[in-house]
């Protein structure tokens, strides 16, 4: 399977992308496997384009995406979000570095493929360059539903450590 891994920027180019490519690649993961988020179909397709485009121009958050050619243009088949927190910006050097990993997913013909696994080490290149920038360390955090034992073992796969469990929720914590 070929695809290639990029970062969505908040350019121009990466706005028009984000709108027509990744808006209906994400309303499709919330139609196609509703049980693995917070969020629902409903509440993200109602979103204008605005409310599309502050997410994509957030500086906090950086979408990566697996893409294949297909027909005239390019089709998204798996994705992450990562989401700076409030304590990155402290000088260095000020502890760990972190980020939440969000909004994952990889089109079901997609699985188990590599793809998500590309995608993810694409993310923590990413958070470790920037973390070593100021001479720190990074974690990862990602929140899965309890539920979503696929999701769990993907990130165990990965390197990631179960931080903590309730009845609705595990977190797991990569940290580099």
């Amino acid at each position: 399977m070929e695809y290639t891994i990029d970062i969505i920027r908040p350019d121009g180019e990466g706005i028009q992308f984000y709108l027509t490519s990744y808006k209906p690649f994400r309303l499709l993961a919330l139609q196609l496997s509703p049980e693995a988020y917070n969020s629902t179909y409903a509440q993200w397709s109602a979103f204008e384009d605005d409310g599309w485009i502050s997410r994509v121009t957030n500086p906090r958050a950086t979408t990566f995406v697996a893409t294949q050619h297909h027909g005239q243009g390019e089709r998204v088949i798996s994705s992450l979000t990562l989401v700076a927190l409030d304590d990155n910006d402290q000088p260095a050097p000020s502890g760990t570095m972190s980020w939440h990993v969000n909004a994952v997913f990889t089109l079901p013909e997609a699985r188990r493929k590599g793809v998500a696994s590309a995608v993810m080490a694409a993310a923590k290149r990413f958070a470790q360059e920037h973390a070593e920038s100021r001479n720190r360390r990074f974690r990862l955090l990602v929140t899965v539903l309890t539920a979503n034992l696929d999701a769990k073992l993907l990130y165990e796969n990965l390197g990631f450590k179960v931080h903590s469990v309730n009845e609705v929720e595990i977190k797991l914590v990569f940290e580099g």
